[in-house]
Parts: structure tokens; C-alpha cells; sequence
């Protein structure tokens, strides 16, 4: 069963000048970045698109006719280079989790990993792809770890048959915690940051994830049920509005309270609610935030998280770093992975870091 996912990809190729493009099919719009080697160890950006759904995600993939219309209209839109990809299976057709176990004397990983993965899931392993990636190989108890992939076959061959479709050539299938690792890894070799243990967060409307990174590691990748929309619900409730026009309140004024606002319009009052509601709502997230602090000790022998980075939709609400900075006392930086190919003269581009991470896939050991 192992076996399987590889059986539906073809091999992979000598990486080309330019890398494939990176796909991922994120909540609202699909977006897609293609990257170079540039000189004196650089990566430079051949292209990137994002083109909104024409109805949501999961119509546009249970449709081929529509995803294959979308990826080509993606194309078109860019000047991407040959038509190699790798795609990211979407948040809601793949279950990731961690396994610990142990290695007996004639076991291999693959094996045992198998063995736990029957044990924990029984009959739903029947018609299920795995893949797995080590964390840990051994310590003084000789106990492994490895983060496991988990999902349906028929959902994976129908998604791989919607991209190729569009005349378009997987060279590997991926999950989204391996390619945000991948822009974190790429900052901190990039601007020589001391960063060793490293924590992203990746905001999205009904839920989130935390993936804990540490060096070139991928340590865990967990849900958690904080979600930007008791945010945004919340505060309609409150002010008495539609979630549309506290959406459009929170944009304006972000989470930096009412300090430089004039206290005439009512904005000042609006912005300090924004904050307060905010507040509340973050604690159940600095909670998770202080769990994740414990695994990277429990794991690292003593370690510290010692950055954050943001990223998903809330990553967009102006100060939200600076708030969460101030309630865990930990270094927060918005996620931009501009600054893996030194593009700064268009807006910041957080919303494709998971792309840009799957591009990334020829240029890191």
C-alpha cells in the first residue's frame, strides 16, 4: 500500500533550469509559482498566478471539466515554462498525523509503519494511499516518529486525472505542512536567521493548523479548531451588522486598536472592540500555541520555539503579528515568500506561500 502513490506518478526527471510549478488549490483561488536557479545560489520567480474559483474549491474539483478549465486559464495568465507540477493534495482530502514506534531487529520502516497505521485505523485503511516522512530516528529510547499521509486512492487518481487533464505532468504529489517547511527552511538559509525551531500557523474561515519545524525537520502538523470566523462572527453579533461589513471593519482597521485614530468618526471605538474580541478569541490559540512549545522540548531534547509565522487569510489583518507577538512573547513575522526570490516591487504575497513551497521542491536537499 506503501507502494502506491509512487505507482501513479511517473518518475521524477533531472531538475530542469526552471522548477515545476507548484500548485495548490487553496480555499478561495488557486495559485501557481514557477522558480529558478538563479546565480550565486539565488532562486528567481519565472511566474505566478492566482485566479478565484468560479463557484467554490470543492465544486471546482468534484468537476474535471472545470478544473481543467481553470488550470488552463491559470496557464494562460502566466508565462510559465514547460508543464511539469507538483500540486499539494487539498486540507480536506488528506489526513495527516503522527506516528510514533518502534523498529524490531528484522522490521523495516515501511512495515511497522503499516502495522500502526492498521491498528489505528482498521477497516478504513481499506482503499487508502499512505506516505510517510521520518522525524525522528532514533534517541535513547529507540523510539521513531515519522508524520504519515493518509488518503482515499479514488480521490487521489481523480485528482491527478483532473491535472492531467490539462495537459498538464505530475512529478510528485505533496501535502501542504512539506511545502511550508520548505519557504521557512529556504527564509532562514536565505537571511541567515537564527531560527532553529519554528513554529507556522496557517489561518483558515472554519479552522487552522499548527506545523512545528524544526532546523530542516518537519516535526508535527496538527489542526486546531481556532478559526478567523469566531473572529469575524463574534464581532457582527456584537455591533449588530452582517459578517460582510465586520469582515470589511477588520480590514480597515486590522487589530492595532484605536491608536492613531481620530475619536470623532467612531472608528476608535469599532477598532478597540475589533482588539478586545480579538483577544478573547486568540487565547484558545496561545493555548495550542504553549502545547506545541512543550512537544518542541519534548522533542529537541530542551528546545525553544523561537519565531512564528503567520500565514492564510487572518495572516492578512493589519498588526494581527504584533498581537499575537504581544500575548506569546515570541518573535511574529507574516509569511511572505517573496523573500525566497527577492521580488519585492509588487504587494506582499503571503496567500501563495504554500505554492511557492511545492515550486521549491527541486532547489532543497
Amino acid at each position: 500500500m506503501l507502494e502506491k502513490l509512487k505507482q501513479l506518478l511517473p518518475a521524477r526527471d533531472a531538475v530542469p533550469t526552471a522548477g515545476p510549478i507548484g500548485i495548490e488549490f487553496a480555499r478561495e483561488t488557486l495559485h501557481m509559482v514557477q522558480l529558478r536557479a538563479g546565480r550565486d545560489d539565488t532562486i528567481e520567480c519565472v511566474s505566478r498566478v492566482s485566479i478565484d474559483y468560479p463557484s467554490n474549491r470543492e465544486h471546482t474539483l468534484d468537476d474535471p471539466a472545470a478544473t481543467r478549465a481553470l488550470l488552463k486559464k491559470a496557464l494562460a495568465a502566466g508565462d510559465f515554462q514547460g508543464r511539469s507540477v507538483v500540486p499539494a493534495l487539498p486540507p480536506h482530502r488528506v489526513r495527516i498525523m503522527s506516528v510514533n514506534y518502534k523498529l524490531g531487529a528484522s522490521e523495516d520502516h515501511a512495515g511497522m509503519i503499516l502495522k500502526m497505521m492498521r491498528q489505528r485505523m482498521g477497516s478504513d485503511m481499506q482503499d487508502h494511499v499512505i506516505d510517510f516522512i521520518h522525524v525522528r530516528s532514533q534517541d535513547l529510547s529507540d523510539e521513531r516518529l515519522a508524520v504519515v499521509a493518509l488518503a482515499e486512492e479514488r480521490a487521489v487518481n481523480s485528482f491527478l486525472d483532473n491535472i492531467r487533464s490539462a495537459g498538464l505532468t505530475p512529478l510528485a504529489l505533496e501535502v501542504n505542512p512539506l511545502a511550508i517547511k520548505r519557504v521557512v527552511v529556504q527564509l532562514i538559509h536565505t537571511h541567515q536567521t537564527d531560527t532553529s525551531n519554528s513554529l507556522a500557523i496557517n489561518f483558515g474561515e472554519h479552522g487552522s493548523y499548527l506545523t512545528v519545524i524544526s532546523g530542516r525537520r518537519l516535526l508535527s502538523d496538527q489542526p486546531t479548531a481556532f478559526a478567523e470566523d469566531d473572529i469575524v462572527t463574534e464581532l457582527a453579533k456584537d455591533l449588530n451588522v452582517e459578517p460582510a461589513q465586520a469582515r470589511q471593519w477588520i480590514a480597515r482597521y486590522g487589530l492595532r486598536g484605536s491608536e492613531g485614530l481620530p475619536a470623532t468618526d467612531g472608528g476608535g471605538e469599532i477598532a478597540s472592540i475589533i482588539v478586545q474580541i480579538a483577544r478573547r478569541n486568540l487565547t484558545r490559540l496561545i493555548a495550542e500555541i504553549e502545547r506545541s512549545e512543550i512537544y518542541v522540548a519534548s522533542e529537541t531534547r530542551g528546545g525553544t520555539v523561537s519565531a512564528i509565522f503567520l500565514l492564510g487569510g487572518m495572516a492578512r489583518w493589519p498588526g494581527v503579528e504584533t498581537l499575537i507577538g504581544s500575548m506569546t512573547g515570541i518573535p511574529v513575522k507574516i509569511l511572505d515568500p517573496r523573500a525566497v526570490y527577492g521580488d519585492h516591487s509588487q504587494p506582499p504575497y503571503p496567500s501563495a506561500t504554500v505554492a511557492t513551497g511545492l515550486a521549491l521542491r527541486p532547489f532543497q536537499v
